[in-house]
């Protein structure tokens, strides 16, 4: 199994929403995965998620991973009902639109 996965390093104000499209770029849907407090508190989850939400990219948002995750906590994103959905009304339509999509074969 390969992965690709491309690192970009920025260091400016704002940037997250200044490269937003960099971001839309990398896919059509997006799970943000965090600890349970740290994104929250400093900011980089809001700012992430209003990236995609001026992107149309419809997210989740998982945020239990602990320090050193065990493979239950890794595994758990697929199945948890504590994945949730933004909560503005764009956002979570874009959401539905992502539940209804069918996956590729």
């Amino acid at each position: 199994m390969t992965f690709y996965m491309p690192t970009r390093v920025y260091e400016e104000e704002n940037c997250v929403a200044a490269h937003a499209a960099e971001l839309a770029a990398l896919g059509t849907k997006a799970m943000l995965v965090t600890g349970r407090r740290s994104a929250k508190v400093n900011g980089s989850q809001a700012d992430v998620a209003a990236a995609l939400d001026t992107q149309d990219i419809p997210y989740l948002v998982f945020d239990e991973i602990e320090e050193n995750p065990s493979i239950e906590t890794v595994m758990r994103p697929e199945t948890s009902p504590s994945a949730r959905a933004p909560t503005s009304s764009s956002a979570s339509a874009a959401v539905r639109r992502w539940t209804r999509q069918k996956p590729s074969p």
